[in-house]
């Protein structure tokens, strides 16, 4: 067990530093862990932690029987605990308002603290009141802007999960949204607590938990479509446009300079700033393919700071015909100056198995069209989704022919370009994409589609003092 738990953890490494020269063994070795419940002596062999398959372009059914598993594991730490916080039933309390509580270690800076920090102020203060609980503690403008947006702002980061489990419980917490899932800093135990009679997952982890305790999941039409749906254990509640919040972002007046990009000063900048990891063989061959096809064209990549890995990139370009000094490295930068520097972004270019979804908001964001390949897995279809809410359908290619073609297009017809950037702005404008209290609402409708009727009218005059103005953080 040991011994798997380390081959992984190699194999996560090489993964993040794109070393792709055992790739086909990586994934034929994933699979076997998947796959292998007991080793020859019937003990439980090392289980791979769901987050992490999701790098890798495994099928659907893998994806399910991991997070079964995964889940039995926390379930068993459930059934140890001294008490179990427990389902109850119609609460003893009037109803007012109902009462939703967000759990998540990401009310900080961090992609989900940004896409969601303008979100909790919108909702209806007459109807619903609104508990975040917080895994980490944080002290940033982010963390601040949620907890004005708030009606309760709950640290649970030194709690013992059952203790969390607990604490939520006497909140009298009708619907509880896991903002984590499976991802880092969690505490699925929480969950499996059952602290409130209805727990759904949303956003934070988008692959399905597998979990009895959690029998809800929060998607749209295009990422989890209903020949998909029949691999997650999770019923799904449909929003109509975008499964994903877009707070406000707000872009420097002026773009940065090419030469503090370390771009040329003159090309054509294709771009990616998802995490390395995202990116495979597959998407990289198609990415030197288009760059082949557009002379004194770069790629301009998210670079964490490993040499590793853009010497790796670089021998890669090599050996598929492209000069490695064309792939351009971006490195970790504070936001304001990030936000600058995508201006200078004229195409992004998605990743093919896992999609961006925060950095795909902000490259739109910024006016640079995303062309995106769906998949067969949520995580591989968020880039279709933001398109169709970003109101460029055609950038949403079927095959990976059409992604290249369709990013060779762009790149040497200007007019279509320019064309498709102001209808890209007119989209942002006035469509579904950054219209948050829109996007409350539905929310809501998914909400009290679950939750009993009220037991009283709503009180008028009892909005939130904490709802009030927008924060920027």
């Amino acid at each position: 067990d040991q011994r798997a738990r380390l081959d992984f953890e190699l194999l996560i490494l090489r993964a993040e530093l794109c070393d792709w020269r055992r790739r086909e063994a990586d994934i034929a070795r994933i699979i076997a862990l998947v796959e292998d419940r007991r080793d020859r002596s019937g003990r439980e062999t090392f289980q791979p932690p769901p987050f992490e398959l999701n790098h890798f372009p495994l099928p659907p059914r893998l994806h399910l029987r991991a997070a079964r598993r995964y889940a039995a594991q926390q379930g068993k730490a459930r059934r140890v605990g001294a008490r179990r916080a427990g389902r109850r039933g119609q609460s003893r309390r009037a109803y007012r308002r109902w009462r939703v509580g967000y759990l998540s270690p990401d009310f900080r800076v961090h992609a989900v603290g940004r896409l969601i920090w303008d979100l909790f102020r919108h909702h209806d203060r007459e109807r619903f009141e609104i508990f975040a609980y917080s895994l980490v503690d944080a002290d940033d403008p982010i963390r601040r802007a949620i907890e004005a947006g708030c009606d309760h702002f709950v640290d649970l980061s030194r709690h013992a999960p059952e203790e969390a489990a607990h604490r939520i419980h006497r909140d009298e917490v009708d619907l509880l949204i896991d903002l984590g899932g499976y991802s880092s800093h969690t505490r699925p135990e929480i969950l499996a607590h059952r602290p409130a009679p209805i727990q759904v997952s949303w956003l934070g982890y988008l692959d399905t938990l597998g979990a009895p305790w959690t029998p809800w999941v929060i998607a749209d039409p295009v990422v989890l479509p209903e020949k998909l749906a029949a691999h997650y254990s999770e019923r799904v509640l449909y929003l109509p446009h975008c499964f994903l919040a877009s707070s406000p972002i707000t872009l420097p007046a002026e773009p940065a300079s090419r030469a503090a990009c370390g771009l040329p000063e003159d090309g054509f900048v294709f771009a990616c700033f998802n995490h390395p990891k995202r990116i495979g063989p597959a998407v990289f061959t198609a990415w030197m393919r288009i760059l082949r096809r557009v002379e004194s064209s770069v790629l301009w990549l998210y670079d964490r700071g490993l040499g590793s890995l853009r010497q790796n990139l670089r021998l890669e370009a090599e050996t598929r015909g492209v000069d490695p000094r064309r792939l351009v490295f971006a490195s970790a930068l504070p936001r304001p100056e990030h936000l600058a520097r995508l201006r200078r972004v004229d195409v992004y270019l998605d990743t093919f198995g896992y999609n961006g979804g925060a950095t795909s908001l902000e490259a739109l964001r910024a006016g640079a069209p995303v062309i995106t390949l769906p998949g067969d897995t949520f995580l591989s279809r968020m880039g279709a989704s933001l398109c169709a809410a970003a109101g460029t359908p055609e950038t949403v290619c079927t095959t990976a022919r059409e992604y290249e073609d369709l990013a060779v297009c762009l790149s040497t017809r200007n007019d279509e370009l320019l064309a498709l950037r102001s209808r890209l702005g007119d989209a942002l404008a006035t469509g579904p994409l950054f219209d948050l209290p829109r996007f409350a609402g539905q929310l809501e409708s998914l909400y009290a589609s679950l939750l009993p009727p009220l037991r009283k009218r709503p009180n008028r005059t009892s909005t939130s003092s904490t709802a009030s103005g927008s924060l920027q953080p």
